[in-house]
């Protein structure tokens, strides 16, 4: 479970951090930074929906107030992920 959720983090921070950098150095409207936010958005989708079926399968008695978060968008759901890795039991 750990290695799956770091691969998830890691697809979902990864083409943050370097649109972020390369933003620093050519600007917003940049090709580069472009592809990293295309990148972005597309890992974004997937790891959504593992999350979800993490969720589902594994915490079904959380899923209801999981869910919820998860729904909200990517911040909500970086934040139910670190707290899945590090084992809390709830989720506030």
């Amino acid at each position: 479970m750990i290695a799956v959720l770091d691969t998830i983090w890691k697809a979902e921070q990864r083409p943050i951090t370097l649109r972020d950098s390369l933003m620093k150095i050519y600007g917003t409207e940049s090709d580069l930074v472009k592809e990293q936010q295309a990148i972005y958005e597309k890992n974004h989708i997937v790891n959504e929906r593992k999350v979800k079926n993490i969720l589902d399968k594994y915490m079904d008695g959380l899923r209801k107030k999981w869910q919820v978060n998860v729904a909200i968008g990517r911040y909500a759901m970086l934040f139910n992920i670190q707290i899945m890795k590090f084992d809390y039991n709830t989720c506030q």
